[in-house]
């Protein structure tokens, strides 16, 4: 049987489980960031834990479906242009909150990324890649690769000129400068390492026959908002902006 239609339930689960995640922690975003509701537990580091925890899994769970998939060229397409339409949106319509190379864009980019690589990586034996891999992503994560230095400023003050431009090659590469700002940002480093983890992370799970049996296993509501979690993704934040400004 063909491994491009063999359909795994717990990893269609986990992704549901990601996607709900997302969503219950951005209805929180909201609520505390845009109509200035004082939730000191998110507000504080347990709101970034949750929302590291639920890109990880994301990004991890990417890496590992990517020798699953099929048309990747189509579909790092389609979820590249997903991410460049919220990043189009909300520059026009919520300046203060927007995305400039958020998690869409960089798995875009990810799996577009892997065709080519993926002839060099797969001679690397799985195990020693996988933690080549993953200690790069966290030796990284300590150097502060990726992460935004500069505090927040208003976005006029952005500069829109040929050296924005440039300086936005070096953001997607993960070394922003001081005056970059995202929502939401997720750098080729340090986040397509770990995204390399989790490619190497299926190379091994494919060794195991008893790891195969459990896959086939998930929770059938979860399954199909993991099946669905790029929609999910697109609609959810309009939906519950929509929602709020109805309750509140």
């Amino acid at each position: 049987m063909n491994i491009e239609h063999i359909r795994y339930n717990l990893l269609d689960a986990i992704r549901g489980f990601a996607i709900l995640n997302m969503v219950i922690y951005h209805l929180f975003f909201d609520l505390v960031y845009i109509y200035g509701m004082k939730i000191l537990w998110f507000q504080g580091g347990v709101g970034n834990l949750w929302q590291q925890g639920i890109c990880w899994i994301f990004i991890f769970l990417a890496g590992m479906c990517w020798s699953l998939g099929h048309h990747h060229l189509k579909r790092g397409g389609v979820i590249l242009g997903c991410g460049l339409v919220i990043t189009l949106v909300t520059i026009l319509f919520m300046p203060d909150f927007m995305v400039v190379f958020g998690i869409l864009s960089f798995l875009g980019i990810a799996i577009l990324l892997m065709i080519p690589l993926s002839k060099i990586l797969s001679k690397i034996p799985a195990f020693p890649g996988f933690i080549s891999f993953f200690s790069l992503f966290i030796i990284a994560l300590e150097f502060g690769i990726g992460t935004q230095n500069a505090e927040y400023f208003p976005p006029e003050q952005v500069s829109w000129g040929i050296s924005a431009v440039k300086s936005l090659g070096m953001a997607i590469l993960g070394f922003p400068n001081e005056n970059f700002f995202s929502a939401d940002y997720f750098p080729i480093m340090p986040w397509f390492f770990l995204f390399i983890a989790g490619y190497y992370s299926w190379q091994i799970l494919q060794k195991s026959e008893s790891a195969m049996f459990m896959l086939h296993y998930g929770a059938p509501w979860l399954e199909w908002q993991g099946r669905h979690s790029l929609i999910i993704y697109l609609l959810h934040q309009p939906a519950l902006l929509g929602i709020l400004y109805l309750i509140l």
